[in-house]
């Protein structure tokens, strides 16, 4: 993956995913849809995830990162979750369940501030 220019960071859930289904060939695409969810978002954390992470400005105050605060999520780890989560259920042409995801990120924090 190439890097992104910081002026051209996506704003929001669905500017990442296009990005993402840019950047993924088809060859590739074909072989995230052959894993299934849990190993594609696992496998994935450190590699692409962490690209997403630091290109993205998730661990500083760009558009996407503040987009996911206002969600609810403060942590890059968990926003590139979701958006790694979002592509591939993009891809199996799922719903993202999104209140659901953003749900056990806030639910996990709250019971570590307990």
């Amino acid at each position: 993956m190439e890097d992104i220019n910081l002026d051209n960071i996506p704003k929001d859930l669905d500017e990442a995913i296009m990005r993402l289904n840019i950047e993924f060939d088809d060859s590739a695409k074909k072989s995230i849809k052959a894993m299934n969810e849990m190993d594609f978002v696992c496998d994935l954390h450190f590699s692409t995830g962490t690209w997403i992470r630091n290109n993205w400005g998730l661990w500083s105050n760009s558009a996407l990162s503040q987009y996911f605060n206002n969600l609810g999520i403060q942590h890059p780890d968990d926003m590139s979750s979701v958006i790694l989560t979002c592509y591939y259920r993009h891809l199996k042409q799922q719903n993202f369940e999104l209140e659901k995801q953003l749900k056990y990120y806030q639910d996990y924090w709250k019971k570590g501030s307990l």
